[in-house]
């Protein structure tokens, strides 16, 4: 017999979000003496997909795509596959997984489905509803961040009684290992000038990171301060349109977009600051990343980011889409002297490391775990107490 506690991963996709990186942190660091992980992808070809079984995590690919209804048939897959494997937990992440768990899970009898909010912004007011007509089949619904849970409970989609918060959390040895990296030498490898003021933001080139907006407060900006340069780390749609509104501002030598990039840890080693300019987010992973490399921050009021930001400590929160709010919190960092950055900088990671770490993400999922399988009088194994 399994002495482990057996935990079914189910999500819709596994590309490089903030929702499929905190799976992949968790079912790979999760005590493996207590459990074991599967995990179940509605779609196919997932860049994470290949790196779990590497890790020896079982992986399914279901080929889902949501916009074809032949595949929502598909979905009865799941069923049979929560029959064979018959975990004791279904954990589920992001919206079309969340509605398959809670309906597929109760149908399979699986004891405890829990759910997660990972956006304040989910959608839309449908979602919203289908949310609301299956969340008595949850028995608890995790948010990244206290904002984004609370405006779900109002929304009707969770209740009050179903959430808890567990934030994300980074591990912190993947940014202190590259504390001493020469910053100019990575400068020089990106194309900026050593003795320029650099912010960095890292994200998709999508409408939700408002890059477009924010390179118009840059451009105010680097009016008065010519010798700055923002780095655009990431790609996406809005590719062409960002780079040309770039070259319509005139900033080919101060906006440099370098693409997607697998060593963001390295490479905030190379900036002063880090701006997020999103319009909307959930827990944005970005900023504690930036704050555990000792960055001071300057970030829009979305999601969690009030959550982790601490004004004037750490960096400054302004309101989104208020191109000249983002303007005035950029010039500031510039205006202060680098003792003064350096003392936000190391503010900011003892923020993270004393609240946002990998390790306590995992202490609280373990918590959970163990809390809702007792409600449902299932007791691991490992809990027993042998027969005396």
């Amino acid at each position: 017999m399994n002495d482990k506690v057996k935990v079914l991963s189910l999500i819709t996709g596994l590309q490089t979000g903030g929702a499929e990186m905190m799976l992949f942190q968790t079912v790979t660091h999760l005590n493996r003496e207590r459990y074991e992980s599967v995990v179940v992808s509605l779609e196919s070809d997932g860049k994470l997909t290949g790196p779990l079984r590497d890790q020896g995590i079982k992986v399914y690919e279901l080929g889902f795509k949501k916009k074809n209804p032949l595949h929502w048939l598909r979905l009865f897959r799941i069923l049979a596959l929560l029959m064979k494997e018959k975990p004791q937990i279904v954990h589920a992440y992001m919206f079309h997984a969340d509605i398959v768990a809670r309906i597929m899970g109760k149908l399979a009898g699986v004891p405890v489905i829990i759910s997660s909010i990972r956006n304040e912004n989910i959608g839309g007011r449908m979602r919203e509803r289908m949310l609301g007509m299956t969340k008595r089949f949850a028995d608890c619904v995790t948010a990244v961040c206290r904002s984004a849970g609370e405006r779900q409970v109002r929304q009707g989609a969770v209740g009050a009684d179903q959430l808890t918060v567990i934030y994300n959390g980074v591990v912190m040895s993947r940014f202190e290992k590259h504390v001493n990296e020469d910053p100019a030498a990575i400068r020089r490898e990106l194309g900026v000038p050593e003795h320029h003021f650099v912010y960095m933001t890292v994200g998709r080139m999508a409408e939700q990171k408002n890059h477009l907006q924010l390179i118009d407060s840059f451009a105010e900006v680097q009016k008065q301060h010519p010798d700055t340069t923002l780095l655009i780390i990431g790609d996406g749609p809005l590719r062409g349109e960002i780079m040309a509104k770039i070259k319509d501002k005139g900033l080919e030598g101060h906006v440099r977009c370098p693409g997607l990039r697998t060593d963001v840890p390295r490479l905030l080693r190379g900036a002063d600051a880090f701006v997020l300019g999103s319009l909307w987010e959930g827990f944005p992973n970005v900023v504690i990343e930036a704050m555990a490399s000792e960055l001071p921050v300057v970030a829009t009021r979305t999601g969690g980011v009030a959550e982790v930001v601490e004004e004037p400590g750490s960096g400054f929160i302004v309101e989104p889409g208020v191109t000249d709010e983002m303007s005035k919190a950029l010039a500031a960092l510039i205006a202060m002297d680098k003792p003064a950055r350096e003392k936000m900088g190391r503010y900011a990671k003892n923020i993270v490391t004393t609240r946002f770490t990998l390790e306590r993400t995992l202490e609280q999922t373990d918590e959970l775990y163990r809390s809702l399988l007792q409600r449902k009088g299932v007791v691991p194994l490992y809990e027993r107490t042998p027969a005396g």
